[in-house]
C-alpha cells in the first residue's frame, strides 16, 4: 500500500482505518508544515520506513504515523513507486 495523500492544506491532522486481508492499518497523518502533499516520513509501528510503501502484513492491527511537509531532493517517480507497491500487493494476493 502506498502512503501519499493529497489533501487540503488547513487540515493539521486526520486519521482513517483500513483493513486489508486479515491485517488493521491504523494510519494518522499530521500536517503540521499546512501542506496539501509531500510525505516526509512515515513510522509503522513505531519504526521509520524508508519510502512511502507500507509492508503487506497477513494479520494483526499496525499503527502507521505519515507527517506530511516541504519535500526537499527527494528521488524516485510516483507511477515507478506505484507500480512497485501494486506488485507488492499482487504477489501478497496472489503469491
Amino acid at each position: 500500500m502506498i502512503v501519499d495523500p493529497c489533501i487540503p492544506s488547513s487540515w493539521d491532522e486526520f486519521s482513517v482505518v483500513r483493513k486489508i486481508r486479515g491485517a488493521e492499518y491504523r494510519i494518522h497523518v499530521i500536517n503540521q508544515d499546512r501542506v496539501s502533499s509531500g510525505v516526509v516520513s512515515i513510522k509503522v509501528d513505531g519504526q521509520p520506513l524508508d519510502g512511502d510503501i507500507i509492508p503487506y502484513f497477513e494479520s494483526g492491527i499496525h499503527e502507521v504515523e505519515v507527517e506530511l511537509g516541504e519535500v526537499i531532493g527527494r528521488g524516485g517517480k510516483v507511477e515507478e513507486r506505484q507500480r512497485e507497491g501494486a506488485k507488492m500487493l499482487e504477489e501478497a494476493v496472489w503469491g
